[in-house]
């Protein structure tokens, strides 16, 4: 796998989070800070089996940073001020 499709699909990923936000952020603060929490063990979690290969690392890393920046993105939407849409 070309290391250029990886940067790709976390740069997806990430956008993805911050557009989910940016349209859909009034949500309880619970939900944020369980995705913080889900993301944390998801990072600490040993591969499921020998030959996970590297799909399932780039997967699991997209969700990762999907579920990191979505809930750690909130407090970011709130001291900027940035607008949100309904």
């Amino acid at each position: 796998m070309n290391n250029s499709v990886v940067v790709i699909s976390y740069l997806i990923s990430m956008a993805v989070a911050l557009f989910l936000l940016w349209r859909f952020s009034h949500i309880r603060w619970y939900w944020h800070a369980l995705a913080v929490a889900v993301a944390l063990g998801l990072g600490l979690m040993p591969p499921l089996a020998q030959e996970a290969g590297r799909n399932y690392d780039v997967a699991l890393g997209s969700a990762f940073l999907f579920l990191l920046v979505w809930g750690a993105g909130e407090p970011l939407f709130k001291v900027l001020h940035l607008p949100r849409h309904f």
